[in-house]
């Protein structure tokens, strides 16, 4: 893992896991699901945050970085709404 990304995911206000797509299907049963993409897990439900088409838009790790923060942050404040 890159190590300016490994440094920025231990700044987010949440635990993140790392799923190859086999074990997220299994996992989650969410099939129709691209990859990669994002999702936050609240109780025992599971909300896509970042489709793969968003990640696949982001040209430069700054660009995913700021991506990722700000899905974080419209989740954490809007609760699912601004996504």
């Amino acid at each position: 893992m890159n190590t300016e990304w490994k440094k920025f995911i231990k700044t987010l206000p949440l635990q993140v896991v790392f799923l190859h797509k086999d074990e997220f299907i299994s996992k989650y049963r969410v099939s129709s699901a691209g990859f990669p993409s994002a999702y936050i897990k609240d109780d025992d439900k599971i909300k896509q945050i970042i489709p793969a088409t968003e990640f696949q838009q982001c040209k430069s790790l700054e660009e995913l970085k700021q991506l990722v923060s700000y899905k974080v942050t419209a989740y954490d404040k809007y609760n699912y709404s601004n996504l």
